[in-house]
């Protein structure tokens, strides 16, 4: 038999209290941090954060850095409302379609014959035009916090979602970017055939604001939720949504078409006969 003294029993919890009173006091200061950063801090850290999600789409496709880049920007973003979490949600936007867009200069200067100025300032003003689709997420994304009813609903996924879907139907839409994009072959993409991109997008959300929730503020639930998560993906991806029939072969034509010309009304007819 093992005997313990209450010496080295008092000595064993006095450790461990002294280790956890750490680590609390670090986590403490860690959040104080965090959710102390100015606005022009936050700003260009989001603005970081949006330029990180484009490593995760091809041809780079490192699929982890969505959620580093989804984690840092909930995380830094959560300490504001109104006009600024507006403003946050636009510099997202900037580092997300200024890094993730530059094959409309390539388009405009290569084969549109543009000189590097005009190409180069068109699509600046593209990339700052069309970032302004961010701010009415960043909008809604406050109204909800506050007025939502529901404190732990995940209104961040919800919103992008929303975002999203507007961002791929306003101006006949621009569907480039969205984060289910970036998971086609990892566990989050199993939910492509029931719900498309947007549904992919949501669960990768969900995920990265489920963990800066647990790191603000631990909670016994979440990681059951992520660990239901997981395994739910695991599970949908197991299932089968089509019947296997033999092989089907598919052929793809592009026509090559003079880029200076197919756009003239007089070519419509014979751009459709090529």
């Amino acid at each position: 038999m093992i005997r313990w003294s209450s010496k080295a029993l008092s000595s064993e919890c006095s450790m461990r209290t002294i280790g956890e009173s750490i680590c609390s006091r670090l986590l403490a200061a860690a959040q104080i941090k965090l959710t102390g950063l100015g606005f022009k801090t936050a700003w260009l850290i989001c603005v970081l954060a949006g330029s990180v999600l484009v490593g995760s789409f091809a041809p780079f496709g490192y699929w982890p850095l969505s959620l580093i880049s989804l984690v840092a920007f909930c995380a830094v973003s959560t300490g504001f409302k109104g006009h600024r979490l507006a403003a946050l949600h636009y510099g997202f936007a900037l580092g997300l379609f200024g890094a993730g867009v530059a094959w409309i200069y390539v388009s405009i200067h290569t084969y549109g014959g543009a000189s590097s100025l005009l190409a180069g300032g068109l699509t600046g003003l593209f990339i700052l035009l069309w970032s302004l689709t961010f701010i009415p997420q960043g909008y809604v994304l406050s109204y909800l916090r506050d007025r939502g009813g529901w404190p732990n609903a995940p209104w961040m996924a919800m919103t992008w979602v929303l975002g999203e879907w507007f961002r791929g139907w306003f101006l006949t839409g621009f569907p480039w970017l969205y984060v289910g994009y970036a998971h086609t072959g990892t566990w989050a993409g199993h939910w492509a055939p029931i719900g498309g991109v947007l549904l992919v997008g949501f669960v990768v959300v969900l995920l990265a604001e489920l963990l800066v929730r647990q790191w603000r503020a631990p909670n016994h639930w979440i990681p059951v939720v992520v660990t239901g998560l997981f395994a739910l993906s695991f599970s949908v991806g197991s299932l089968e949504f089509v019947d296997r029939a033999g092989s089907l072969k598919v052929a793809g034509i592009q026509a090559n078409l003079d880029q200076h010309t197919k756009w003239q009304p007089e070519q419509f007819l014979s751009n459709l006969n090529a």
